[in-house]
């Protein structure tokens, strides 16, 4: 847990997720003001993911290993060249898994509802009233921080002719486990680094 506290990571999630969609606090908002509380917390913690990889990289101590994973702009080749580690053989996480989850339970626009809550369901995020909540493989969280950040990102947009598009209200539905999600993904990823360090 230093690792979520040193990077900040720590106070931006206690800051970012205490507000869900059907918030008492939250009812006097505009729909703007809602979307940006909390549909933008989820994609600014991602975005610092992605970022903090960086710094995970430069934490294993390895010069060649942290150029090879600056050198790349986008979190999911980011992501997958530093789960390979500095040998770049490292088997702590299946990697082909992680992708090929990411690439079969992708999320792009247009689609419906049920599509959306399948490919949640596929990669362990469960629906709000789900108890207990059913845990996710490293692979499954990893992949979700992939399908999350994509799904976040300025390419997808919430609205269309004055509603929101269907995703967005599964999304919100499956709100607590994407939250946990994003959470598990940034201790995995400290814990990825460690190893690192230790058996470069």
């Amino acid at each position: 847990m230093t690792f979520l506290s040193d990077s900040g990571l720590q106070a931006w999630y206690t800051e970012l997720t205490t507000v869900a969609w059907h918030d008492s606090m939250v009812f006097d908002f505009t729909y703007d003001q809602r979307v940006a509380v909390v549909y933008g917390r989820v994609r600014t913690l991602c975005a610092l993911l992605e970022e903090v990889l960086l710094s995970l990289a430069d934490f294993v101590g390895d010069a060649p290993f942290r150029d090879t994973v600056e050198a790349l702009s986008t979190l999911r080749p980011r992501l997958s060249r530093f789960l390979q580690g500095p040998s770049g053989r490292s088997q702590l996480v299946n990697v082909g898994r992680v992708q090929q989850l990411a690439d079969a339970d992708s999320i792009t626009p247009g689609m419906d509802s049920r599509d959306v809550q399948a490919r949640f369901l596929a990669l362990g995020i469960p629906g709000r009233n789900v108890t207990p909540q059913p845990s996710q493989d490293p692979e499954q969280v990893l992949a979700s921080l992939v399908v999350v950040r994509n799904l976040t990102s300025h390419r997808f947009p919430i609205v269309r002719a004055g509603e929101r598009v269907p995703w967005f209200e599964t999304w919100e539905q499956h709100l607590p486990g994407i939250n946990r999600a994003v959470l598990w993904s940034a201790m995995l990823l400290w814990a990825v680094a460690v190893h690192h360090k230790a058996h470069p």
